[in-house]
């Protein structure tokens, strides 16, 4: 089958849990009398890198394709068992929510691509290459459901898709249009539309009486009565439809701006948030480049686009004065004066609710804690949300603690491309964390540079990541790569007794963690990754390294700390202990290592990272 270069890589991911008596042995496990198994489905989407939890909580989304043209979006299913004994799947299909009775079944699986069923998958093996299909026919949002059935359970996950229709500006040669980008005179511009529907407007502005332009073709009969200097094309419903327009002066154009602009629109980001959330012809925030100094909290909303409810506002940054240039995806493009999009605040960002789904980012800002600000994190995820953090550079603020972005109380956020720094502290026993996660939490950690920040006074510390209390965090493709510098740094707590980390896992918590540069940073004493009380590590191809201190250590197992999978990790730079057990005491010797996990793939020296796959894959 074509996969096109524009096709979106997602997984769905399906773990089994069950129960059975286990024996270890040196070379592996049996299993001995295994009783029934009951599986449980957990999703993971990793387009959106967005952890769900099982049932139906999660959308597999589709992207925005032309109606009419044959377009069509393709997304891959991989379905693992990660439990212990066979996972059986009885029946699987997939269902198009229809509006009317008529409608197609706009969504599908690919014929060739439908497992033989009942299907048992054994323990710890996939079944790749089933191929979800999205074809719409028409224009408009559309929904669907997978469905799942296991020997005792049903699972489904939501699917979503856009169907665009496609307009095509061209400049007659008697004049030329001026749009955000022009269209010379012969020349063409296309523009889509979700709901067929299309707006022209010439330019505002004190000559507006001498602003004039006509259709030349083709010719629009019983045109609507819009206001001056407006026209609106209504279920544009051709494969094509080419509009040649002749513009005297000039002319823009707004496709149903669904947007509440700032300042223009408000002049303050919580306003604008708010004024969104009250308007139901809104669906986002967009944030003109300059500084917003913001005295107290920032709180992320729902909102109430058409008839329903719940749906999430993000916010946008990195647009320049004119709204006609975003950039913002680099940390060059967010120090940019032309598009730096600076928020210095003394409280925190906000996204508090399972109601704030994937749908609700903060995006393209520089975000610093204002002087004088609290202790409290920079940005915090609370309460099951899945909101998202992408794209902004980050630098906290603190005297007793510092903290760049927290999750907690169930949390399961997604956070990707984004430099956050965990800021500096003065005060003794001071603490920093890059990224603090607590009490359930179980965000998506991906593609971001993290700095535990600076520690200061005696007997400090401070953390990249720091996770607690049983959250189980995704850390996936943390590292340097050609264009940007990623990476996970503990940090510096310099002081007497100071102590860095590059990742810590505390009491019962688990943290997945494979193709990231993980530094421990340039504490009194240095750790690039420490396991204690029941928390524990799956490790797989990651560069394990410090940048200073007086103690040098790689990985650390703690009191009741496991590192359960431990393959084709490079240590380097830790002379005190490439691998250190609370009761076993350290190794140096990488062949130890290696002996310990009964594997022969790490290194005592820097591995490939660049070799990561471009999916996202969850073991």
């Amino acid at each position: 089958m074509e996969r096109g270069a524009d096709m979106i890589k997602k997984r769905l991911l399906i773990t089994a849990a069950v129960t059975a008596v286990i024996l270890f042995t040196l070379t592996g496990c049996e299993i001995f009398n295994p009783p029934l198994v009951s599986g449980q489905i957990e999703f993971v989407d990793y387009k959106e890198q967005q952890k769900i939890i099982a049932g139906n909580e999660g959308t597999m989304a589709f992207g925005e394709k032309l109606v009419g043209l044959g377009d069509r979006d393709v997304l891959p299913l991989a379905i693992k068992n990660t439990g212990e004994g066979p996972l059986v799947i009885t029946n699987m299909y997939v269902k198009t929510i229809k509006s009317e009775p008529d409608e197609a079944d706009i969504f599908s699986i690919i014929d060739g691509t439908f497992p033989d069923l009942p299907l048992s998958i054994p323990s710890g093996k996939t079944v790749n290459d089933i191929f979800l299909e999205f074809a719409p026919v028409t224009a408009g949002e559309f929904s669907g459901k997978v469905f799942i059935d296991t020997e005792t359970d049903t699972y489904n996950l939501d699917l979503s898709g856009t169907g665009l229709w496609r307009l095509t500006l061209i400049g007659d040669p008697d004049g030329t249009i001026t749009l955000p980008i022009e269209v010379d005179n012969g020349e063409s511009l296309d523009i889509t539309s979700s709901t067929g529907i299309f707006y022209l407007a010439c330019e505002t502005g004190f000559l507006r009486e001498f602003n004039s332009w006509e259709v030349v073709s083709p010719v629009v009969a019983d045109p609507l009565d819009p206001p001056a200097n407006v026209m609106v094309f209504d279920n544009i419903k051709a494969k094509k439809t080419e509009l040649v327009i002749k513009a005297h002066t000039s002319l823009t154009v707004d496709i149903l701006n669904p947007y509440v602009l700032v300042p223009n629109d408000a002049a303050d980001i919580q306003t604008a948030i708010n004024n969104c959330a009250a308007d139901n012809t809104k669906i986002a925030v967009v944030v003109r480049a300059g500084t917003y100094n913001v005295t107290g909290d920032i709180t992320m909303k729902t909102g109430l686009v058409g008839a329903a409810s719940n749906i999430g506002i993000p916010v946008y940054g990195g647009y320049n004065a004119a709204w006609s240039v975003r950039s913002y995806k680099t940390p060059a493009n967010r120090l940019d004066a032309a598009y730096q999009t600076v928020i210095n605040i003394t409280g925190s960002v906000n996204a508090s609710g399972a109601a704030l789904n994937n749908k609700v980012v903060l995006e393209g800002f520089t975000l610093t804690k204002q002087a004088g600000g609290n202790d409290n994190a920079l940005v915090v995820f609370n309460n099951s949300t899945t909101a998202g953090l992408l794209y902004n550079t980050i630098t906290a603020g603190g005297t007793n603690a510092s903290i760049g972005v927290h999750c907690t109380n169930s949390a399961a956020p997604l956070i990707r491309y984004n430099y956050i720094n965990a800021g500096t502290t003065s005060a003794d026993y001071s603490e920093t964390y890059g990224i603090k996660i607590t009490e359930g939490a179980t965000p998506v950690i991906y593609k971001n540079s993290i700095s535990g920040g600076s520690a200061g006074g005696t007997g400090s510390k401070s953390f990249g990541i720091f996770s607690d209390f049983e959250c189980e965090p995704i850390v996936r493709n943390n590292a340097p790569t050609a264009t940007d510098s990623y990476g996970i740094y503990g940090g510096s707590a310099s002081g007497s007794g100071g102590e860095s980390y590059g990742i810590y896992i505390i009491n019962n918590g688990k943290i997945i963690a494979s193709y990231n540069d993980i530094n421990g940073g340039a504490g009194g004493s240095a750790t690039a990754l420490f396991a204690n009380y029941g928390g524990y590590f799956k490790l797989y191809s990651n560069n394990i390294h410090t940048g200073g201190g007086t103690s040098r250590k790689g990985v650390r197992i703690g009191m009741s700390g496991r590192v359960y999978a431990f393959t084709g990790n490079g240590i380097y730079d830790c002379p005190d202990a490439l691998l250190e057990e609370y009761f076993g005491g350290a190794m140096t010797d990488i062949d130890d290592v290696n002996d310990k996990f009964h594997v022969d793939t790490n290194t005592d020296a820097a591995v490939d990272l660049s070799a990561a796959p471009s999916e996202v894959m969850y073991e």
